[in-house]
């Protein structure tokens, strides 16, 4: 492990008489290869312009890099409609195939980026209304509830059964 030097203040804590520097980074050999230029880090005077910069530096990245999804998701779409209409007005081509599997291919990695990004928005919500024994914990603990329960089961014959006297049997005689 590796301590990465701090400049600033001897001391980053303090109450009454007692004082201690608490900020300590501790990194391996790993992290310190990936990030080499790491050396130092530095307590910033101005903690509230310092958030300030970065959050905006987080928007811009998010504007330029990463971008809107749904818009993204929606031209998509259109372009395989487009793409769709042209395979059945002129026929099928290898390059418009081709074209079409690459949109696919984006589409899929857009939709993943999408799906990541409502779990995440989920999770901040959880975090934020949290286990308080709010009206939304109470309402996503019945969702759960809701949503944990087995309406059917396929038999060993191949057949779906949605007796739940019978899906007992079987699970008990399953387990």
């Amino acid at each position: 492990m590796i301590d990465l030097d701090f400049h600033g203040p001897r001391f980053t804590w303090n109450r009454g008489n007692s004082q201690s520097r608490l900020d300590c980074v501790l990194v391996n050999d790993g992290w310190h290869a990936t990030f080499p230029h790491a050396k130092n880090w530095v307590k910033l005077p101005n903690w509230t312009s310092s958030v300030s910069s970065f959050t905006e530096k987080l928007r811009q990245w998010d504007r330029e890099v990463y971008g809107n999804i749904n818009r993204k998701k929606d031209h998509l779409y259109r372009q395989l409609d487009d793409l769709n209409r042209k395979i059945a007005a002129i026929g099928w081509s290898e390059h418009l195939e081709k074209l079409r599997n690459e949109l696919w291919m984006e589409l899929e990695e857009i939709l993943s980026q999408e799906e990541v990004m409502w779990i995440q928005f989920s999770r901040c919500k959880w975090y934020h209304h949290g286990d308080r024994n709010t009206r939304y914990f109470h309402s996503m603990a019945s969702y759960r509830k809701r949503q944990n329960r087995i309406e059917a089961l396929q038999l060993d014959s191949g057949e779906w059964s949605y007796d739940a006297a019978e899906i007992m049997n079987v699970g008990r005689i399953f387990f």
